[in-house]
């Protein structure tokens, strides 16, 4: 006699004198192997289903970064000058230096955990701009270098581990809802981006000048 293969589904819900029942699917039985296909079908069209939901409740529901009026929080530093070009911290390359000359200070065009600062108030009117990606970093400008009659910008702006005379900044409102980025310890030097490199400059233009960007939860449909 040839052996037929079975399939078991325990049931609980049922009384019985061994407190189970074993539902026996005969594969050589059409019907019994039908029932199995049909719901392993229907469990596919469930999956199917859940899926199609999922991207859907992500099209519904995008995050955006728009311009703030606030200047403290979690921002993203945007340039006015170079739409979609943004400030950025890479912490990868700092190994604790105790002036700050490791690490990137660099410009991007996307905005992902380097591009994202958290803005502090350290004293009236004074602010650090800190990393949300790694603890205890900070944005450094060091304009010493940089004369008020400097054409050309220059200067260094780098990381560094603590709050000093070098990490911190007057931020200030500018007609069009930007902010400028002054140094405390170096009056009159700003902080400038082009579109590949950050930099201090002596005079206020559009690469002086910055959105301060705050994550936005909107609902609609995403853009392509």
């Amino acid at each position: 006699m040839l052996n037929t293969p079975m399939f078991a589904v325990f049931d609980d819900d049922k009384e019985s004198d061994n407190k189970s029942i074993y539902h026996s699917f005969d594969y050589s039985n059409p019907s019994s192997f039908l029932n199995i296909v049909l719901v392993l079908s229907m469990m596919k069209s469930i999956l199917a289903t859940t899926s199609l939901l999922l991207i859907a409740l992500t099209c519904l529901a995008q995050t955006q970064y728009e311009p703030t009026e606030t200047i403290e929080g979690i921002r993203v530093i945007a340039s006015v000058a170079h739409p979609n070009h943004y400030l950025s911290l890479d912490n990868g390359e700092f190994f604790g230096s105790t002036y700050g000359d490791q690490g990137k200070v660099e410009v991007t065009q996307e905005i992902g955990s380097h591009e994202v600062f958290e803005i502090k108030q350290v004293s009236e009117g004074i602010y650090a701009i800190a990393s949300t990606d790694v603890k205890e970093r900070y944005l450094q400008v060091d304009g010493s270098q940089v004369k008020p009659e400097s054409k050309e910008p220059g200067g260094r702006v780098v990381i560094q581990v603590f709050v000093g005379r070098y990490e911190r900044f007057k931020i200030e409102p500018q007609k069009d809802g930007s902010f400028t980025i002054e140094s405390i310890n170096f009056p009159g030097r700003y902080l400038h981006m082009s579109q590949d490199k950050v930099q201090v400059s002596s005079k206020v233009g559009k690469e002086e000048r910055f959105w301060l960007l705050e994550k936005k939860f909107k609902t609609g449909i995403a853009p392509r």
